[in-house]
């Protein structure tokens, strides 16, 4: 049986939404902290990105990622995958790297256009094919980058007259995917300039609280699960069930004589529940930074003796060896 490894990321943002994770089996997870991406379009302070990557990493332990189980590796610390990255821009064309919408989208605002911003989906090809990851987590947003990840893999196979790299599959999720509470069309993002539109793992009580009750809803007072007449509503529903744990009918028939704001408040509480454990644990990490380090560098160690003999044989399939 081919060893199945799945390869997924978080850039250091220093915080995580509730929708943002979720655990497979699998023979191998890689787990990247994309410290590098994060600068793709214009260098961070110092000292706010490494606060950044701690937080980030201090968050995933929190919410049960084991490294143990997990290989979690900050980007920066694998210094193989940019090499990598360089065979693989032979593989591809400009055009592929700039034709992307993510970066036509970013590209407008910014005076100039640094080149990290044009090679993201070339480092992320070789983020997951350093690895020989044969399944990658993406969000819906990244399709492009995926499709155009598949192509570099055949290119490369074809102008070298291998079969070295196997094409990546995309994982489709089961967890049905949470909408910003702000507006309901949109997904539940991070990056989302409205601070009330997602709930972070750390907020306090009084924050999640806050965020649930100015969460949109609608001029109906009554609890009905209705995606395309009652969005809003649905979402916050859908909200609960996975927290709770029930089906969507059941939310319904558990708060069915409740009011928009006494349900918020309930699902509220139970959000809170979930996340008490998780904000405890979050904060004491943070006391211990050092822990935090190591468990990079741990990661790093572990995560370097893979790509260093996917690029040896990489440099002997291109005649650099």
């Amino acid at each position: 049986m081919a060893t199945k490894v799945l390869m997924s990321g978080i850039q250091p943002t220093g915080t995580m939404h509730i929708g943002n994770y979720l655990s497979e089996d699998y023979n191998r997870r890689i787990l990247k902290i994309a410290d590098l991406h994060s600068i793709s379009t214009g260098f961070v302070p110092a000292k706010k990105l490494k606060e950044h990557i701690c937080q980030t990493l201090a968050i995933l332990l929190s919410t049960g990622v084991d490294p143990s189980r997990t290989i979690i590796v900050q980007q920066s610390r694998v210094p193989e995958l940019t090499e990598l990255m360089w065979i693989l821009g032979t593989a591809t064309t400009l055009p592929s790297l700039t034709g992307l919408s993510q970066f036509k989208d970013k590209s407008k605002s910014l005076k100039a256009v640094p080149v990290g911003l044009a090679t993201y989906p070339l480092l992320q090809a070789a983020d997951v094919l350093g690895y020989h990851s044969s399944h990658v987590l993406v969000g819906s947003d990244q399709t492009q980058h995926l499709e155009l990840l598949k192509e570099i893999t055949r290119s490369f196979n074809s102008k070298t007259g291998t079969e070295y790299f196997s094409i990546p599959q995309r994982v489709h999720t089961s967890c049905p995917k949470i909408k910003s509470l702000c507006d309901p069309m949109i997904k539940m993002s991070k990056s989302d300039p409205k601070i009330k539109s997602f709930i972070s793992l750390v907020d306090s009580n009084e924050v999640v609280i806050e965020k649930i009750k100015s969460a949109l809803s609608d001029f109906n007072p009554e609890i009905t699960f209705d995606p395309e007449k009652r969005p809003a509503v649905s979402n916050l529903i859908t909200l609960y069930g996975e927290f709770a744990g029930i089906s969507t009918d059941q939310v319904v028939e558990d708060c069915s004589g409740l009011n928009t704001l006494s349900f918020k408040l309930r699902l509220a509480s139970i959000i809170n529940e979930h996340l008490e454990p998780i904000r405890g644990t979050y904060h004491q990490l943070l006391c211990d930074e050092s822990t935090l380090w190591e468990v990079l560098e741990n990661g790093g160690k572990r995560a370097r003796q893979i790509v260093t003999k996917t690029l040896e044989d990489v440099k002997t399939i291109v005649g650099f060896r």
